[in-house]
């Protein structure tokens, strides 16, 4: 509903509203009126109010049964689902309710397209996926940290290689190479300063016409007016770069996920393992107060033998000394 939403309201508005009888990129929507208009957006915010209460109702189901009464309601806060969905309920009750938020505050109500991810907690098998994400959290950090500084340094050296490249432009090479289509010269627009040459390198890791736009201008012009050794260290910069990154070092993600995700236990087996962790312990303190209670009953049996003992003692040695008193004539 979301993404049908964002894609018929803006495009009939853009073509009613603002710009009657163009087109828009996509799907013929010439058939539209703007009765149809204001019928959609009717439905997709009468559709809003409906799933919003939806997840109220089920959220207070949820709560009801882990309230004060279950003595497992202090754990219902520790799950992360359950605080995200606590998180995006509220967001809903706050549509419900109308309420006109401040400036900059108003951009949380785009977090209510972060509802699909509620169904992560409650697939199992999604729910592994996201546990193995974030048990593989290190090992794509560290990966992550050595992508970074790999590009740093190619970045850094291109800003110096190729930061002035045509510039200024001479008249013997192709103006499309020379000049960009921002009318910018190249070696400044691609390579000029750190952060515009990082960018461009993040661009040849991902890619996306990376050789056209950012490579082969450099290529052609070290290949035509250097010396071969201009032209094969061109060639050799950005291929050692894509070797290095593209090639080794991001196939370092792909080998952290499957690591985290063949260490997860299937569906199921973590929270079956805290259940029996809980009946585990539930027994031993069982057994260790009955322990205590066999060693008490043994403690009482033996103070009660010894006072029996002690006055029995007591009594013989009463009946002796009237014996010898009743001899004696006392």
């Amino acid at each position: 509903m979301q993404c049908c939403q964002r894609e018929l309201v803006p495009a009939m508005s853009y073509m009613f509203n603002e710009h009657p009888g163009k087109h828009v990129a996509g799907p013929n929507y010439q058939y539209f009126d703007k009765a149809d208009v204001e019928r959609a957006s009717s439905i997709f915010a009468m559709s809003v109010y409906l799933f919003n209460w939806v997840f109220l109702v089920e959220l207070l189901f949820n709560l009801y049964g882990k309230w004060p009464l279950n003595r497992c309601s202090c754990q219902w806060f520790a799950d992360g689902w359950n605080v995200f969905d606590f998180i995006v309920v509220s967001l809903g009750v706050i549509d419900l309710m109308e309420i006109d938020l401040p400036g900059p505050l108003k951009m949380i109500r785009m977090l209510r397209a972060f509802r699909i991810f509620r169904l992560f907690g409650r697939v199992p098998a999604l729910k592994k996926i996201i546990n193995s994400l974030f048990h593989a959290a290190g090992g794509m950090c560290n990966g992550m940290m050595l992508v970074l500084v790999v590009t740093c340094i190619y970045s850094s050296l291109a800003v110096d290689l190729y930061g002035d490249l045509y510039c200024p432009s001479p008249d013997d090479f192709p103006e499309d190479l020379r000049i960009t289509r921002r009318e910018k010269c190249f070696g400044n627009e691609y390579y000029g300063n750190f952060l515009l040459a990082i960018y461009t390198m993040f661009q040849i890791l991902t890619g996306e016409s990376w050789s056209e736009a950012a490579v082969r201008p450099i290529v052609h012009y070290h290949c035509t007016a250097g010396g071969p050794f201009a032209c094969i260290g061109s060639y050799f910069f950005f291929i050692s770069f894509i070797c290095i990154t593209a090639v080794v070092l991001l196939n370092v993600f792909a080998v952290c996920l499957l690591d985290a995700y063949a260490e997860a236990p299937p569906a199921g087996v973590a929270e079956a393992a805290i259940a029996a962790d809980a009946a585990d312990d539930d027994e031993v303190q069982s057994e260790r107060s009955g322990d205590e209670d066999k060693e008490l009953k043994l403690m009482e049996q033996e103070i009660n033998k010894f006072k029996d003992d002690a006055l029995a003692r007591l009594k013989l040695l009463s009946d002796a000394v009237e014996i010898v008193a009743v001899k004696l004539g006392v």
